[in-house]
């Protein structure tokens, strides 16, 4: 976000929900408002289009309509020439390349992980501070509840 702002862009649209969900509302939001002349910044080309057919068939798109992009961390990457075109997809390719190995490295490491009995996740109880104190904790809540003035602690 920081980039996109020292870069200048006026309109930053912002996806809360994964990639990987079907619903995408600014994606749909970006492609709704960019009108010829407009330039779509992104940090990363992995950040607008889940894979390397979606995102080249979006650059396609944008190019029809006059609308020029750029990304700030592939500064090669913009589409006003049949060369810079050309490396775009060859970056978009890499992209989705790392991503697929990110995603294999990922869960080759969870594998391991599970194998040495490491599950993962949050811890399923308390520390064993907070469990030293729970019972105090319990006992206030309860004379709170019952309008009791809770004791000091």
């Amino acid at each position: 976000m920081d980039a996109l702002k020292k870069y200048g862009c006026d309109k930053i649209f912002h996806e809360e929900i994964s990639g990987i969900s079907e619903s995408r509302p600014e994606y749909e939001k970006v492609k709704v408002f960019l009108r010829a002349g407009d330039e779509l910044v992104v940090w990363d080309i992995d950040r607008l289009g889940r894979t390397t057919l979606e995102l080249i068939m979006l650059v396609d798109e944008l190019n029809k309509k006059g609308v020029l992009f750029k990304s700030l961390s592939q500064s090669l990457i913009d589409t006003t020439t049949e060369t810079r075109e050309f490396v775009f997809k060859l970056f978009a390719l890499l992209a989705e390349h790392e991503h697929k190995r990110l995603i294999r490295r990922t869960k080759a490491g969870r594998e391991a992980a599970r194998a040495r009995g490491r599950m993962g996740g949050r811890p399923k109880r308390s520390s064993p501070r907070y469990q030293a104190i729970a019972p105090m904790v319990i006992s206030a809540y309860k004379k709170e509840q019952s309008g009791m003035p809770p004791r000091s602690i």
